[in-house]
């Protein structure tokens, strides 16, 4: 590389890094403060503040990972450090590894094409992801796993594409491979499937020493593994156990008499729920390879590259299929960069002229981007809108929930954020009597959560809630200057769905959401104080 070149390049990756830091400002933003929903975000509070006791044996802090709590607990002393709520670990961690994988995804495009149109389209579609947003208002472990998953791939393609004497890439691909193991559960299959796959490509390399590079990949793989083992085998044999024809599916099947199951091809479902345009992208894409299967074999490094790519996904997703695990969102979120990477490959040395490889890829990225960022705000929309509305309340408003109703706590905790607003329980026979020992100068509102068919059919409880249904007293509807609204209600959004077994069947069998009840879920009955009417 020439000295024009060279500083061309720094210039690029310096404008990069600077937008890459701008995303995660913006995201940070848009989305602060972050409420928790007491569902497994509150669960992996409790769980983050137990790394301290880790040595414990069998401690359930380790039972998914422990990588992930280890992270979380990490940026959470940082949270509270700066002055900040702990909660808020969850936005700045998930931040941190989205924009983090984006930025790992263009350098390794960037790597194999040298081309600036793909590399930042890689990131830019991965940024702009419906699937990559949601993880910004429902905390889980996916965004983690697929940075250290991202970094493995990154290490191994300098390492491929580069000088093979040089062992450090090597090695530290091999590393992280072993961390993105330790990450999740979920990430055992994939993880072993990424290693074979580098073993693969090494062994098909030309040059001497193969042998040695093949067992430097595993052994830096199997360090922090290794290390981590004697704590973490048994809390994840228990884990994986609970989870073969168990988990919430057996609560399923013990109250509706047969085990609700993902359709076959899990992995593609998903892409049609959270991005329908990416998974014709990705079919489309996939018929391309086929059809011109003979010529990107002949293609050098990027068509060899590709080619794994799509093996890798198509190989996880039937693996994953054949497995009695859950197919969860989180769970095959890390294969998503992995399709990134292989769509712009393939478009990149499609054996076209490039104006019309450049035209054809804009011609999904485009409608792409658009739908993404829709299904992204309407994400948003069902998480943030409710708590907003609430906060812009009176002061000194009395809030009130429904014991009758199922989802009563879940929106007391929930809009009451940790205690930091009181919402009183109250049963449905003695609203009257508040409402009348109430002062007619506090001004009150009613929070009721989803009511009629199938409303008990959500993302909590497992997706087997009692319906619910609730019809104002005549005495409370005849208080002058009553009012009502709907909010959203993020429990029956399809893109949280897919984060619960039962909900994935649900969904995918037409049962949630109904649309008969709206998706505007909660309904809030208002009476102002006597002199705002």
């Amino acid at each position: 590389m020439n000295p024009t070149d060279r500083q061309r390049s720094l210039a690029i990756s310096l404008i990069l890094t600077f937008l890459c830091l701008s995303f995660s400002i913006v995201m940070v933003i848009l989305n602060s403060p972050y409420r928790p929903f007491p569902t497994d975000e509150l669960w992996g509070y409790h769980v983050a503040l137990t790394v301290p006791d880790w040595w414990r044996d069998g401690s359930p802090m380790l039972m998914n990972s422990p990588v992930h709590p280890a992270s979380l607990y990490i940026v959470g002393q940082f949270m509270g450090l700066v002055g900040l709520d702990w909660f808020q670990a969850y936005l700045y961690l998930t931040v941190i590894s989205l924009a983090g994988t984006a930025a790992l995804l263009r350098l390794t495009v960037n790597l194999v094409t040298r081309e600036l149109f793909y590399s930042t389209a890689a990131a830019v579609m991965f940024l702009a992801s419906s699937w990559a947003q949601t993880y910004v208002h429902f905390y889980t472990y996916g965004p983690l796993s697929s940075l250290l998953m991202m970094a493995s791939l990154y290490c191994f393609v300098k390492f491929f594409t580069g000088s093979q004497e040089r062992r450090l890439p090597l090695c530290s691909a091999g590393f992280f491979a072993g961390l993105f193991f330790l990450s999740s559960s979920a990430a055992k299959l994939l993880s072993g499937i990424l290693v074979s796959s580098y073993l693969v490509l090494i062994f098909r390399s030309q040059g001497k020493g193969k042998p040695v590079r093949m067992l430097l990949i595993v052994a830096a793989a199997a360090l922090p593994v290794i290390i981590l083992m004697p704590l973490y085998l048994k809390p994840l044999i228990e884990h994986l156990t609970t989870n073969i024809y168990a988990g919430n599916a057996s609560l399923f099947l013990e109250r509706y008499g047969f085990a609700p199951k993902t359709p076959f091809f899990s992995f593609f479902h998903l892409l049609r729920v959270y991005s329908p345009v990416m998974l014709i992208f990705m079919l489309v894409s996939i018929g391309a390879t086929l059809v011109f299967w003979r010529r990107l074999k002949a293609d050098g490094m990027a068509g060899l590259l590709l080619l794994t790519m799509m093996s890798i996904v198509i190989i996880h997703c039937v693996a994953l299929d054949l497995l009695p695990f859950t197919k969860l969102g989180r769970a095959q979120f890390p294969l998503l960069p992995i399709a990134i990477l292989f769509l712009t490959l393939l478009y990149s040395c499609l054996p076209v002229g490039e104006k019309i490889r450049k035209t054809a890829f804009c011609l999904f990225m485009i409608p792409l981007l658009i739908s993404d960022t829709y299904a992204s705000a309407q994400a948003r929309h069902a998480r943030r809108d409710a708590p907003a509305r609430i906060d812009a309340m009176p002061a000194g408003t009395v809030y009130l929930v429904l014991d009758e109703d199922p989802h009563c706590q879940y929106l007391a905790n929930w809009l009451g954020y940790g205690g930091r607003r009181l919402i009183r329980n109250i049963g449905a026979a003695d609203l009257p009597v508040t409402m009348y020992m109430i002062p007619k100068s506090t001004p009150v509102a009613l929070l009721l959560g989803p009511m009629g068919a199938n409303s008990g059919k959500s993302i909590l409880e497992h997706g087997m809630m009692d319906d619910f249904s609730y019809r104002l007293p005549e005495e409370i509807e005849a208080i002058p200057g009553r009012r009502s609204f709907s909010l959203p209600y993020y429990a029956h959004y399809p893109l949280f769905l897919m984060e619960e077994e039962n909900c994935q069947y649900l969904y995918f069998n037409g049962k949630v959401p109904d649309e008969k009840i709206g998706r505007d879920r909660l309904t809030v009955y208002y009476w102002p104080p006597d002199n705002a009417q």
